[in-house]
C-alpha cells in the first residue's frame, strides 16, 4: 500500500525546520561560528554545522518516498529495484552526502579551497555520470 507523499513532504519540512532551529541553539551556546574576514563573502558572523539540521532528514525522506514506490515488494528487493531503476537518485543522494560531509569537514578542519574543489567536482561528476540532471526545459543547455 502506497502512502500519500504530501504528509512525507510536510514531515520532512517540519523536522528539517526543527533540526535547523536546534542546530542554531547549539551553535550559539557552543560559539561554533566563523568570524568575518577579508577573504570571505559574508561580512557577518555565520554559524557552522548547519547541514546537520536538515540534510539527514531530507535524505531519509527521499529514501522513504522511493522505497514507498516499491512497497509491494519486501524492503530489500524494493531497495534493489530503486538502485537498479533509479541510478540518478542514487547518484544525487551520494553527491549530496559527499557535499554534506565536505561541508562538515570544512567547518571542523578549515579545508583548503583546492581540496574542497576536488570533492565538489567528484560529487557533481557522480550526479552527472548517473544522469542525475533534471529536465526542466526542452533546451538542453538550461538543464
Amino acid at each position: 500500500m502506497q502512502i500519500s507523499l504530501i504528509p512525507i513532504y510536510i514531515l520532512v519540512f517540519i523536522f528539517s525546520y526543527l533540526g535547523i532551529f536546534l542546530v542554531r541553539i547549539i551553535v550559539s551556546k557552543k560559539n561554533w561560528t566563523t568570524k568575518p574576514r577579508d577573504d570571505r563573502w559574508s561580512g557577518r558572523v555565520v554559524g557552522m554545522h548547519g547541514g546537520i539540521g536538515f540534510v539527514p532528514i531530507t535524505l531519509i525522506g527521499i529514501l522513504v518516498v522511493y522505497v514507498n514506490q516499491y512497497s509491494g515488494h519486501d524492503k530489500v528487493s524494493g531497495l534493489i529495484a530503486i538502485i537498479s531503476e533509479h541510478q540518478h537518485i542514487l547518484g544525487l543522494m551520494t553527491g549530496a552526502i559527499i557535499m554534506f560531509f565536505l561541508g562538515w569537514a570544512d567547518d571542523v578542519l578549515n579545508l583548503k579551497p583546492g581540496i574542497k574543489l576536488i570533492f565538489q567536482f567528484i560529487a557533481a561528476s557522480l550526479v552527472v555520470f548517473t544522469d542525475g540532471g533534471f529536465q526542466l526545459t526542452d533546451f538542453v543547455l538550461l538543464n
